[in-house]
């Protein structure tokens, strides 16, 4: 699906993501709105919608943050903690626990 999703949209918004490379033009236009630049809104507009229908997880969906000012709605929040409990063992290079005291 991503490999689709990355030709997809070379085929549709070539010509505007050269612009806004050659140009450095920044993600987002100014707040308020801070609208996204002419590369960007063609992905969103060309491969989104299916992308959001058949990929699973994507940043957003995972409430994950890039470098593209969102609205915050669109953001799922996601409350992260440890997989991990803490413990003073530290695995070493040989893949035995040493104390980190």
């Amino acid at each position: 699906m991503w490999v689709y999703n990355s030709i997809n949209t070379d085929e549709n918004c070539l010509r505007p993501c050269l612009i806004v490379k050659l140009l450095h033009l920044p993600n987002n236009g100014p707040p308020p709105k801070c609208m996204l630049n002419k590369c960007l809104n063609c992905d969103e507009v060309s491969s989104g919608p299916l992308l959001q229908k058949v990929a699973g997880r994507s940043r957003r969906r995972s409430g994950l943050l890039s470098e593209i000012i969102r609205d915050c709605d669109s953001i799922y929040p996601i409350a992260q903690r440890s997989t991990c409990p803490f413990t003073p063992e530290v695995a070493s290079p040989s893949g035995l626990f040493v104390s980190s005291i």
